[in-house]
């Protein structure tokens, strides 16, 4: 999502999808405010505009994620734990700014917040045994290895100290990412809920994200359910499109409503929510229900020991959740927007 999470999420946008039954419905509650919204949705006029030459989009999110790492091997995994022995697993919390040209090249800014929260909270004190250290780009260590290694190629290193990461990124060569990369084209998906589900389902539109040619592979429900909100985080759909997807998520089974959340920047707001049981998590996504804008989304650990995801994490733990605080064009990779832009 690229509002959400930056240029590599709109990347790896695949849309793929299993066919659900006709009757397949969210819980009425649900359905009624996805419907609503959509209406919202749909009178917003046109879409948003999207960067020019020597423009770039702009995005400030708030991030909590269950991170795994290595201190020595480097090793990183994001959204999940390492479970051997010597790894540390903690909830990271950041701001990630990007900015990201029309194909490709701009600049990416992550800042820890807050301290890292170990999981389990017992590993704390061999934590600060051996130094504190932190994951990947956001260790200082690490950050100086990446500096040497890409000197005078790749990206380049505006800013790199603990808890602080800011790269520059040159735009590739030639014709860049092309339009099927920084900025997906959304515009042969279909208008109405049904078609535009079974759309994203059977991945009848390959080329858009990094889905090759030909794939066929079905998602099931919670991917599908993914896709679809993804769709409406990213900053190209018209609201047309936005209002389809409003309706077919209300096709979807298994979702229901919280008209009380409160995300992660403090915002009240309505939230979807879809239970997997096959794995023991559930995702959640908050959204305004009087202007259709999308928040953010959060991951929650419900049943652990489930799947070897939830395995060994307490019931109530955040995997991942973010918050987008604001989202625009802007003429450089140095100029920023006020929160709520």
């Amino acid at each position: 999502v690229l509002a959400l999470a930056g240029p590599v999420a709109v990347v790896a946008v695949v849309v793929a999808v299993v066919v659900l039954g006709s009757g397949s419905t969210a819980t009425p509650a649900a359905a009624e405010v996805l419907h609503r919204t959509a209406a919202v949705a749909a009178a917003a006029g046109k879409a948003p505009d999207m960067p020019g030459p020597g423009q770039f989009l702009y995005s400030k999110v708030k991030m909590v994620e269950l991170v795994g790492w290595d201190p020595g091997g480097r090793q990183v995994s994001q959204g999940g734990q390492l479970k051997y022995r010597g790894a540390f697993n903690a909830e990271i919390t950041t701001e990630r700014e990007s900015w990201w040209g029309a194909r490709g090249g701009g600049r990416q800014r992550e800042v820890m917040t807050a301290p890292p929260r170990l999981v389990p909270a017992s590993d704390r004190a061999r934590w600060k045994r051996e130094g504190s250290p932190l994951p990947g780009d956001l260790d200082p260590q690490h950050e100086r290895e990446e500096a040497a290694a890409t000197a005078g190629h790749g990206p380049q290193v505006l800013e790199a100290r603990r808890g602080v990461y800011d790269i520059k990124i040159p735009r590739p060569p030639g014709r860049g990412l092309g339009p099927n990369f920084g900025f997906p084209d959304y515009s042969r998906l279909p208008t109405r809920p049904e078609a535009l589900r079974h759309a994203i389902q059977g991945n009848h539109f390959p080329g858009i994200g990094n889905a090759p040619d030909g794939a066929d592979e079905p998602l099931d429900t919670k991917e599908t359910i993914e896709s679809l909100f993804s769709l409406l985080s990213a900053p190209n759909v018209s609201p047309a499109l936005r209002a389809a997807t409003f309706n077919a998520l209300a096709e979807m089974p298994g979702i229901e409503l919280r008209t009380d959340a409160t995300d992660l920047a403090g915002r009240h707001c309505d939230a979807i929510r879809y239970y997997d049981a096959r794995y023991g998590w559930a995702n959640e996504y908050f959204f305004d229900p009087d202007t259709s804008a999308i928040l953010g989304d959060r991951w929650v650990v419900v049943k652990p020991g489930v799947s070897p995801s939830t395995d060994g994490l307490p019931a109530g733990l955040v995997k991942r959740e973010t918050a987008l605080i604001s989202s625009g064009i802007v003429d450089s990779v140095h100029q920023r927007l006020a929160p709520g832009a």
